[in-house]
């Protein structure tokens, strides 16, 4: 094997998927010998090891979660719907908050609560007494308009704020935060966030992690790379693509040269339900993907292919957003704190993903031809 470094890689990097890991274009003719795809594939063959072992090591009992009362703050969106489907399952007393919380749902109490009101996140609590808290509010439109930026302080910041607070003063066991892959890296200093919302995520981790140190609260930073699967919000890249190939329309985008970390919603809320019985006092930040970034041009062409649909891609429609982050993730943290790896492929997210849209637009299909023909029937 050849020495670290004369690639320009250590060993470190290749095994376990650092950025700096990822050939960029430049080093494209560097990876044709085949000695350095032998020594790559090695080297990718040790990590997955490696991450094996680790989630053996670090087995996490999903079961302890049954009767443990738990409150889901921000549980109507795609990953509060997600887990509090997953918590109902295992047994937990489900909490759920959201300013636009449901009225019905067996097993869930659902409340109503804006946590970007310090008050109404007060009697929330005093309602509640919760033990584990999942704080899942945020504005998540990454686009770099400035009207965004009012939002994404009052829902990310301030929201994630008022639950440290109140979790604090009130000795809960467990708080999980979620980061984001947009939040800028390095020298404080020196680094700039990309858009509203990478700020607000950048600076809601940064409290977690005074809230831990200051205080003493035991919370948890998973730090999500791309989530996707079915019911994620319409304007999101992939149900857009989706949905619109499925209508048989043309899909505006930009080139889509981005490559990033790809996780599956099923995997997501693994990581999550896991980070809750976590033990100890460590808010920094868990990375949660795949550890393989993914040139956005190949994915959004691969849901063209299975849809059959790949001519209605319009690569390069689209002005591409400046300052717009790639990253990957490194898995050995959640491997060893977690015990989690993701599990599900891209491929067969995408598929699953697929099928859901198929599904709702058949469903869709279906009702307004009842409509129409309901009359004729009476």
């Amino acid at each position: 094997m050849k020495p670290p470094g004369e690639h320009g890689y250590t060993n470190e990097q290749l095994l376990f998927g650092s950025p700096k890991a990822v050939p960029s274009p430049s080093h494209a003719g560097q990876l044709q010998t085949a000695g350095l795809m032998h020594e790559c594939t090695e080297l990718r063959s040790r990590r997955l090891a490696f991450l094996q072992r680790e989630t053996r090591n670090m087995e996490i009992d999903l079961s302890q979660l049954r009767g443990r009362t738990v409150l889901v703050i921000g549980a109507t969106g795609f990953i509060g719907r997600h887990l509090v489907n997953s918590l109902n399952d295992l047994g937990a007393i489900v909490v759920g908050a959201s300013r636009r919380a449901k009225t019905k749902q067996d097993d869930v109490n659902w409340q109503k609560c804006d946590a970007s009101d310090p008050l109404q996140v007060s009697a929330l609590f005093d309602t509640v007494s919760p033990e584990i808290v999942y704080q899942l509010t945020s504005d998540s439109r990454g686009g770099q308009e400035i009207s965004l930026i009012a939002e994404s302080i009052r829902n990310d910041l301030i929201a994630t704020v008022n639950v440290l607070t109140e979790a604090t003063q009130r000795g809960v066991a467990r708080v999980v935060i979620i980061g984001s892959l947009e939040e800028p890296k390095g020298d404080a200093a020196l680094v700039t966030p990309s858009s509203p919302y990478a700020a607000a995520k950048w600076t809601t981790c940064a409290y977690a992690r005074m809230f831990s140190d200051l205080y003493g609260l035991p919370v948890t930073v998973l730090r999500l790379m791309m989530t996707y699967g079915p019911g994620q919000k319409p304007y999101k890249v992939i149900p857009h693509t989706i949905q619109t190939l499925l209508a048989g329309e043309p899909v505006a985008l930009t080139n889509a040269e981005r490559k990033l970390d790809w996780v599956y919603i099923d995997d997501a809320i693994d990581a999550i339900l896991r980070a809750g019985l976590l033990r100890g006092n460590d808010a920094r930040s868990i990375d949660i993907g795949s550890g393989t970034p993914v040139l956005m041009h190949d994915l959004l062409t691969e849901i063209g292919d299975m849809i059959g649909r790949p001519e209605l891609l319009s690569f390069g429609s689209l002005p591409c957003r400046a300052r717009e982050r790639e990253d990957v993730a490194d898995p050995t943290r959640a491997a060893s704190k977690l015990g989690w790896q993701a599990r599900t492929p891209l491929a067969d997210g995408l598929r699953r993903t697929i099928a859901f849209y198929r599904s709702m637009s058949a469903s869709v299909t279906h009702l307004i031809l009842l409509q129409t023909l309901l009359p004729t029937l009476l």
